[in-house]
Order: structure tokens, then C-alpha cells, then sequence
């Protein structure tokens, strides 16, 4: 098995690439309690993609998610007093999803 660092130098699949970024962000963001890696809610619930499950951040909280349908990363925030999504932006692609994790960090 190849390990992030060098899927990220030498992969050539925008898939793996992207898996990588988003297991580096996992590890940055979860956190708490014992073990945060496997007993807490990856990316303390901050990321939403369809194959992942997560309990729903606070509110005022930069949120990433992949729409799928429409081949979008979307990077939003709830707005606490309305509960209504905030975009902050929405692109495409590999590049989208990198652009939206270096506005999401």
C-alpha cells in the first residue's frame, strides 16, 4: 500500500490524489476523547460525502460537501440565526476540491 505522501508526489489519479488530501485533512481536523481516529466522528462532521455518515457540527462552522449529482464541492457555513446555508464557494473537479480545502483550512 502506498502512503498519502506519495500518492500525493507520484499518483496520477485525480481519485487517489483526492483521497489523500482528504485523509490528511481527517487527521488535522478530528479530534477529541480517546482514540479521536476511530471512535469520533471523522472530520468532526465538518465533511459530508455520500459514503460517509457524520453527526452535524455547530453551526457558524465552515462545512465541505460533494454534490455528487451535480460534480460540485461546495464549501458553506449554517448561518445561526437564520439555519439557512451560506456558500462561501462552489467549484468543480480535482482542483475545486483543492481550492475549497485551502479556503476550508
Amino acid at each position: 500500500m502506498a502512503g498519502t505522501e506519495w500518492i500525493w508526489k507520484h499518483g496520477t489519479s485525480e481519485l487517489e490524489r483526492s483521497c489523500a488530501l482528504l485523509a490528511g485533512v481527517a487527521v488535522l481536523i478530528t479530534r477529541g476523547g480517546e482514540d479521536p481516529m476511530r471512535k469520533q466522528d471523522a472530520f468532526m462532521g465538518r465533511v459530508s460525502v455520500p459514503w460517509l455518515e457524520t453527526t452535524a457540527p455547530a453551526d457558524g462552522v465552515k462545512r465541505l460537501a460533494l454534490l455528487p449529482e451535480k460534480q460540485r464541492w461546495i464549501l458553506y457555513k449554517m448561518n445561526p440565526k437564520t439555519g439557512k446555508p451560506v456558500l462561501i464557494c462552489s467549484l468543480r473537479g480535482f482542483e475545486g476540491l483543492c481550492d475549497c480545502l485551502l479556503e476550508f483550512m
